[in-house]
């Protein structure tokens, strides 16, 4: 079954809207830093203790454990840190959890036109396929041309242009038409999902969908357009990152998401489109913005909250990294990846998502000014630590590491982000499915990563 996670918005002075009538306690954050230095502490004392080894302790040399000791502003040659691979640590999964009511047939992830594998070799391991198009039989059409259909205006010129073609390498002589007919196919399938999604909110709402997603909102016109200006800005970065469509499995009729503007329809859209859940997981979802889960990205405007753009995109980022690795990726990926788009896209991070019980964080106006602070604390943590959170109690700088680890893997190399991205589909666990795409130990990554951390704006 799929997890779903709830969300939270955070406002321009970050604080959480649905608890922000609820009193921070002074000295929380100091709280939280303290908790997380136990708990790393007895960490590493149980690693020592197998090793029959005496722990480390930073605080004895008051350094970070990620402080360089050679020039801070020297640059560092990526390609040449090379080295074997580490064991990659157990993670804790996520509790499943029941996904929406999703309306008709969920069809999971758009599946490629064709295959660019030989007989007998493994579908998704990136090795076996195609050198060009990774496996995903289509190539993007570069720059890309931002394509979205409103319902009851005019249809965009042409009505069904391909927003792809087929890859040069491994479909030579594929019939074109078929890429346009496939689009037509897809669109004449929205209709019907869209009216249970009606039903859900409990009154109209406005439908209008990309190549890739399909939005159903409560919102006005206006907004519409912008939010799908930006969920299209969002596609061409990352198509225009890596000239690939690896990333880029959801479709329209796979994938939604849905824009309300009140409370009233959002207690309603949770009450029905959730029925399956337990009433306790309902009612946490109604304290916090939306959720999220593999295919169904939903959320409520908050008074004084982030543009439903910024929210939308966020949500993009959640839809298309979890059907690109069919669902096996670990929390700190989606979480990462989501705030990445978010950011890429509109500049900002005002979204992130907790599971399973309230969590109330704070974090400043810029994720990577904050990155920088925590740098500065002696706060960083390492990624073997990060890649096994579970989303639960998860502390703010916890999700900016998730932020800035993806965010440097893709701004060192997008098109070993898309090998990485494929290894996990194939199975990998993070850390063997990140060191066979960038050739790189975990370590020497996360050295160059302490250094770039140092240099964002």
């Amino acid at each position: 079954m799929s997890r779903l996670l709830f969300r939270v918005s955070i406002s321009l002075v970050a604080l959480c809207f649905f608890v922000a009538a609820i009193p921070l306690r002074a000295g929380e954050a100091e709280d939280e830093e303290a908790i997380a230095a136990r708990e790393k502490k007895a960490r590493d004392e149980r690693e020592a203790a197998k090793k029959g080894k005496k722990a480390p302790d930073p605080a004895d040399s008051g350094k970070s454990p990620f402080s360089v000791d050679n020039d801070p502003d020297a640059a560092i040659d990526l390609s040449k840190l090379t080295g074997k691979k580490d064991t990659p640590p157990s993670a804790k999964p996520n509790e499943a959890m029941v996904p929406p009511n999703a309306p008709g047939k969920n069809t999971g992830p758009a599946k490629p036109f064709g295959t660019a594998t030989k007989p007998g070799e493994p579908a998704n391991a990136s090795a076996a396929l195609c050198p060009l198009c990774k496996g995903a039989t289509i190539l993007p059409l570069l720059p890309y041309k931002p394509y979205a259909k409103y319902e009851g205006q005019s249809a965009p010129s042409p009505d069904f242009p391909a927003q792809w073609k087929w890859c040069d390498k491994c479909q030579k002589g594929a019939n074109s038409k078929a890429i346009i007919e496939d689009m037509k196919e897809r669109q004449a399938r929205i209709p019907d999902k869209h009216k249970q999604f009606e039903e859900f909110a409990g009154k109209p709402l406005k439908q209008f969908e990309t190549p890739f997603v399909s939005v159903h909102s409560q919102l006005t016109p206006g907004v519409n357009a912008t939010v799908g200006k930006a969920l299209e800005k969002c596609v061409g970065i990352l198509q225009n990152n890596s000239h690939s469509m690896v990333l880029m499995t959801i479709r329209p009729d796979t994938d939604d998401i849905v824009m309300l503007a009140d409370p009233t329809t959002y207690t309603t859209y949770i009450d029905k489109a959730f029925a399956r859940n337990e009433a306790s997981n309902r009612e946490l979802l109604k304290k916090g913005s939306g959720a999220s889960a593999i295919h169904h990205d939903m959320f409520k405007m908050v008074a004084n909250g982030p543009p439903a753009e910024c929210c939308a995109v966020f949500g993009l980022g959640g839809l298309i990294i979890s059907s690109a690795t069919d669902g096996k990726l670990k929390p700190w990926l989606n979480e990462g990846f989501s705030a990445y788009c978010e950011n890429a896209t509109m500049g900002t991070n005002y979204i992130y998502r907790f599971n399973y019980e309230l969590n109330q964080v704070k974090f400043g106006k810029n994720w990577n000014e904050d990155m920088k602070k925590c740098f500065k604390d002696n706060k960083l943590k390492p990624w073997v630590e990060i890649f096994q959170v579970d989303m639960s109690h998860m502390k703010s700088f916890e999700y900016l590491t998730c932020y800035s680890i993806v965010s440097f893997l893709i701004r060192n190399d997008p098109v070993r982000f898309d090998n990485f991205v494929l290894n996990v589909r194939n199975g990998d666990d993070t850390i063997p499915a990140i060191e066979k795409a960038y050739g790189m130990k975990i370590k020497d990554l996360q050295t160059g990563w302490v250094q770039w951390v140092q240099t964002q704006k």
